[in-house]
Protein backbone atom coordinates (compact mmCIF):
# COMPACT_ATOMS: atom_id res chain seq x y z
CA UNK A 1 0.00 0.00 0.00
CA UNK A 2 2.91 2.77 0.73
CA UNK A 3 6.67 2.50 -0.09
CA UNK A 4 8.60 3.86 2.44
CA UNK A 5 12.08 5.01 1.34
CA UNK A 6 15.07 7.03 3.29
CA UNK A 7 16.42 10.11 1.47
CA UNK A 8 20.07 10.04 2.26
CA UNK A 9 22.16 13.44 1.77
CA UNK A 10 22.92 14.07 -1.92
CA UNK A 11 24.29 17.49 -3.41
CA UNK A 12 21.93 19.60 -4.93
CA UNK A 13 22.84 18.60 -8.46
CA UNK A 14 21.91 15.01 -8.27
CA UNK A 15 18.39 16.57 -7.24
CA UNK A 16 18.38 18.78 -10.09
CA UNK A 17 19.44 15.50 -12.51
CA UNK A 18 17.09 13.57 -10.84
CA UNK A 19 20.13 11.57 -9.46
CA UNK A 20 18.62 11.02 -6.25
CA UNK A 21 17.56 7.68 -5.19
CA UNK A 22 14.25 8.83 -3.54
CA UNK A 23 13.02 11.29 -6.79
CA UNK A 24 13.99 8.19 -9.23
CA UNK A 25 11.57 5.93 -6.91
CA UNK A 26 8.90 8.15 -6.54
CA UNK A 27 9.17 9.00 -10.21
CA UNK A 28 8.35 5.16 -10.82
CA UNK A 29 6.43 3.82 -8.73
CA UNK A 30 2.59 2.99 -8.81
CA UNK A 31 1.88 3.62 -5.32
CA UNK A 32 2.20 6.00 -2.75
CA UNK A 33 5.61 7.01 -1.77
CA UNK A 34 6.81 8.32 2.00
CA UNK A 35 10.21 9.77 1.95
CA UNK A 36 11.94 10.03 5.55
CA UNK A 37 14.63 12.15 6.19
CA UNK A 38 17.77 10.45 7.90
CA UNK A 39 17.45 10.67 12.38
CA UNK A 40 13.34 10.48 11.86
CA UNK A 41 11.64 8.46 14.28
CA UNK A 42 7.85 8.90 13.98
CA UNK A 43 4.59 9.21 11.73
CA UNK A 44 3.79 12.93 10.36
CA UNK A 45 1.43 14.88 12.31
CA UNK A 46 0.02 16.64 9.23
CA UNK A 47 0.55 16.34 5.58
CA UNK A 48 0.08 18.48 2.40
CA UNK A 49 -1.94 16.72 -0.63
CA UNK A 50 -1.54 18.05 -4.21
CA UNK A 51 -4.02 16.51 -6.95
CA UNK A 52 -4.49 16.26 -10.67
CA UNK A 53 -7.75 14.36 -9.16
CA UNK A 54 -6.87 11.15 -11.11
CA UNK A 55 -7.24 7.33 -8.51
CA UNK A 56 -3.90 7.70 -8.21
CA UNK A 57 -3.70 10.87 -6.52
CA UNK A 58 -6.90 9.88 -4.89
CA UNK A 59 -5.42 6.53 -3.18
CA UNK A 60 -2.32 8.80 -2.14
CA UNK A 61 -4.48 11.46 -0.32
CA UNK A 62 -6.00 8.54 1.49
CA UNK A 63 -3.04 6.92 2.62
CA UNK A 64 -1.82 10.27 4.02
CA UNK A 65 -4.82 10.69 5.96
CA UNK A 66 -4.68 7.37 7.41
CA UNK A 67 -0.59 8.55 8.29
CA UNK A 68 -1.80 11.69 10.03
CA UNK A 69 -5.86 10.58 11.02
CA UNK A 70 -5.09 10.57 14.81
Amino acid sequence: ALVLVGAGRHRLLDRLLAEETALRVVRHADRPVLVVPEGYDALPRSAVVASDFSPAAARAAEVALALVAE
